[in-house]
């Protein structure tokens, strides 16, 4: 059975898609670069719509914290690397004072602006991933948050169990850090580190309603809707909203990252396992909501136009994610361009014909070829 027949069979058994917006997007703006079955896929979740333009919420500029987005995210890192550094040396009654300026800045800064916040999580951390992985994944739990109008105190919650949903890692912190594959035995080790998130909770120095609130939330980060997930193997609406949340936020967010037992995906062919997977393993609403926020093709992701022309996704347009705003970044000829700008929602002769590992890209120019390579490592503002 096709992909498409799948996903079709299972929308019409749970009656998601019955009351769904049927005004789409113009065949004539989504070129045949995918495969016929993803985008039946999309169609079928309502993925290419049109919609109005974007809500911008009025930021009170009194309340701005006036701190950069490369501040917000270096000093970000730089906090919660101070948490896991306490944690490992045992100590007690942590503050998280900072992580919470953190996810204040965080949310302002994702309010503001959105694109630019989500262009940072390309990064990594050289030293140790988790911290980055930790900081990413709440950039995206605000992005969603934002995005299913939550309030000011559910979005505060949902963004610091998303940076503090890995504090179970540090009983296991060796393990995930080896230069390999992990066996049997030690993935079934790492596993527990849901089950010790309370242990490392009790450590810090928060609310106690707030801190079983957490530790209820990122326990079941890694449950999945058919059950097969753990450490209680809960299924469907069983799983708390965040939990959903976060756990789609994780594995994107993973999965497009270096690990030191494995390479990154391309983030487009990550969404697209996401959208194979929905209903078995995640909420499929969400899913659409994350895919529509980001785009098929992420901020930050490189991709090859009909033109021959090689650019960088910079900006999204929602209810268009195979259509986003892109910078030119090499000619046809491999050549540095002048870094155009092109919104493709608008460009209907142009469009987007795969995602590109600009890694394995044959650059003539070496100093811009190292340049790209090396982009994708965050060194400032983490010690």
């Amino acid at each position: 059975m096709r992909l498409s027949d799948i996903l079709k069979k299972k929308l019409d058994e749970t009656g998601e898609n019955k009351d769904a917006p049927k005004k789409e997007a113009k065949v004539s703006l989504l070129k045949p670069f995918l495969k016929k079955e993803v985008v039946e896929k999309l169609k079928q979740q309502n993925l290419l719509i049109s919609v109005e333009n974007d809500k911008n919420p009025e930021i009170n500029s009194t309340n701005s914290l006036n701190i950069s987005l490369e501040q917000t995210y270096g000093l970000s890192i730089k906090n919660i690397k101070e948490v896991f550094t306490d944690l490992i040396l045992e100590k007690s009654n942590i503050s998280i004072e900072k992580i919470q300026d953190s996810i204040r800045s965080i949310i302002n800064c994702t309010y503001q602006d959105k694109d630019t916040i989500l262009l940072y999580c390309n990064y990594s951390t050289p030293d140790n991933y988790i911290f980055s992985h930790s900081v990413n994944v709440s950039i995206f739990c605000a992005v969603l948050g934002i995005e299913k109008n939550f309030s000011a105190e559910e979005l505060f919650n949902l963004v610091l169990a998303g940076m503090l949903h890995d504090l179970g890692m540090v009983s296991v912190i060796k393990i995930v850090n080896q230069n390999k594959k992990l066996s049997v035995e030690e993935y079934e080790e790492v596993k527990k580190h849901s089950y010790n998130i309370n242990t490392e909770l009790l450590k810090l120095n928060i609310d106690i309603k707030l801190k079983e609130r957490l530790g209820s939330i990122i326990k079941n980060v890694h449950e999945r809707f058919d059950g097969s997930g753990y450490p209680a193997k809960l299924k469907g609406k069983e799983i708390d909203l965040y939990s959903r949340i976060i756990s789609i936020a994780d594995v994107y967010e993973a999965m497009t990252h270096t690990r030191p037992y494995r390479g990154r995906m391309l983030p487009h062919n990550v969404l697209v396992e996401l959208i194979r997977s929905a209903q078995e393993q995640f909420d499929s609403n969400l899913i659409k909501v994350f895919i529509d926020r980001i785009s098929l093709f992420p901020i930050g992701s490189y991709v090859k136009l009909n033109t021959e022309e090689i650019g960088i996704v910079c900006g999204t347009n929602k209810g268009f994610p195979i259509r986003p705003k892109v910078k030119i970044i090499l000619n046809s000829d491999m050549s540095e361009s002048d870094q155009q700008i092109l919104d493709l929602s608008k460009e209907s002769k142009i469009f987007i014909v795969e995602p590109v590992d600009d890694t394995k890209l044959n650059i003539p120019d070496k100093k811009l070829m190292l340049r790209l390579k090396s982009q994708y490592w965050w060194v400032k503002n983490i010690f």
